[in-house]
């Protein structure tokens, strides 16, 4: 608890949040904090959304209490963790994978930005754990079952990856005849934010699949100015596991695999799971390109794998007086190759991308130059423009966000309809068509040129209202 308590304390002081998805979260449990309401339809799940607000009201700064939301949620999940593999592995395997979840730069960058794995993590181990724990008793029970299935729905108004995980489990139980009887409460309890987010997208028009396909018009976006292939992510997954927890542990893994699986040495509940959380996404990213390969998408499998590869570890050493250096020589060198791979994002080589000049410079130009009367209009591009709202704290005015992969033509003429007296383009910025005779260049730098109204113009037909992150691109 100690050692990961400081190794995500350190990069948590050390970083800010991350461009893209992170920003998006902020944004979105700021914009609940200063607009409580259910929620109960969308793309992502509601309930990240909520405890941020709730964290901001000890801390202000949405992205702070985000922050603290996964740091607090990322220590905790070493204790689960451990006593999960202690179900199947003995003890200086428990301890050593413990060790490896310390190092696991994956998961330590999750736990210092605004995101949902840190706490879909905690409460999926801890679920797990109280299942197993069951699934192992010579007298399971229902009561047992039921708790665990609390906490994986909890997990699943995180993250949809909790309904995968609780289907998997299910399975489980129907494979096991003495445990079938208990299947019925533990699938109504588990199953519930499944059901309560289906419906609610069904009644919004969206479909009874949206909550899990939803994100699928996104990814078909991206293709507008990103090309994807099937080998190129097949090289991607090598690359996310070789990037973290590392080529070492890596191979570890791979041979604690092959023992579990083909000399039944290690029990295999949990490379199972890990197998069947994994392929889903692999197979996808294969069949459809579009669905790049995410390391947010493994934190979870990869988690399970490392007891596997901390008994590969002492199936090699055996029972040598070096055991205490080589464990030293293992979490150092996988401390090492991570951040050198990390060092592409991250000016300190740390698991958290950096925010580009460019974005903060239009970030701090736009909180120190706005009027509580300047309504926004920003162009969305890689999914930056929600960073560039939350710094600028523009969520407490009228805002907008257009994707900037769309026609130049319509988004010319979208931004000439809004009612917007401050606009920010983002390059390549030839393809706008904005008018000298409407606006005057008050900002620009590398990347970002920003309009202001004259204020002689009259205001146009299309006001612009407040929206959140996910509804206001067009």
């Amino acid at each position: 608890m100690l050692a990961a308590a400081a190794v995500r304390l350190l990069v948590f002081a050390l970083t800010g949040n991350e461009p893209g998805d992170a920003d998006a979260r902020a944004l979105e449990g700021a914009l609940t904090h200063e607009d409580p309401r259910l929620i109960y339809f969308g793309l992502w799940l509601p309930l990240h959304r909520y405890v941020v607000a709730l964290f901001m009201i000890p801390f202000s700064d949405p992205v702070l209490a985000g922050k603290m939301l996964s740091l607090f949620t990322g220590v905790l999940a070493v204790l689960p963790f451990y006593h999960l593999t202690r179900l199947y592995f003995d003890r200086r395997t428990s301890l050593l994978a413990g060790g490896m979840f310390v190092v696991f730069g994956n998961h330590v960058g999750l736990s210092a930005v605004v995101m949902t794995e840190a706490p879909f993590v905690l409460l999926s181990l801890w679920g797990l754990w109280l299942f197993a724990r069951e699934m192992e008793a010579p007298a399971p029970r229902l009561a047992g079952f039921c708790r665990a299935a609390l906490l994986l729905a909890l997990a699943g108004g995180f993250r949809q990856e909790a309904w995968q995980l609780a289907g998997i489990l299910m399975l489980w139980m129907l494979s096991t005849p003495r445990i079938r009887r208990y299947v019925v409460p533990y699938a109504a309890i588990a199953f519930s934010p499944f059901l309560y987010w289906t419906i609610g997208n069904m009644v919004n028009g969206a479909g009874p699949l949206f909550g899990l396909l939803g994100v699928a018009g996104a990814k078909e976006a991206e293709l507008a100015y990103v090309e994807r292939s099937p080998l190129i992510n097949v090289v991607k997954w090598v690359w996310i596991f070789m990037q973290s927890p590392g080529p070492l542990l890596c191979l570890l893994g791979l041979v604690g695999v092959q023992q579990a699986v083909t000399r039944r040495r290690w029990r295999l509940p949990l490379v199972a799971i890990a197998l069947l959380m994994l392929a889903p996404y692999v197979l996808l990213s294969i069949l459809k390109p579009e669905w790049a390969p995410q390391h947010r998408y493994v934190v979870f499998a990869a988690i399970l794998l490392l007891p596997y590869a901390a008994a590969g570890f002492w199936l090699l050493l055996g029972s040598s007086r070096m055991a205490a250096p080589a464990v030293a020589v293992l979490l150092t060198a996988s401390v090492a190759t991570q951040a050198l791979a990390y060092g592409r994002h991250s000016s300190g080589y740390l698991p958290v991308k950096d925010h580009q000049h460019a974005d903060l410079e239009v970030s701090s130009w736009l909180k120190a130059n706005l009027s509580p009367r300047d309504r926004l209009a920003i162009e969305d591009v890689d999914w930056r423009a929600p960073g560039i709202v939350l710094r600028s704290q523009s969520y407490r005015r009228p805002y907008r966000m257009l994707l900037g992969s769309a026609s130049p033509d319509r988004l010319t003429q979208v931004v000439h309809a809004l009612d917007a007296t401050v606009i920010v383009l983002h390059s390549p910025l030839s393809k706008w068509g904005i008018e000298a005779s409407d606006h005057v260049i008050a900002f620009r730098n590398a990347e970002y040129l920003v309009f202001r109204r004259k204020p002689d113009m009259e205001s146009t037909s299309l006001p612009l209202p407040l929206f959140s992150t996910g509804s206001s691109q067009l």
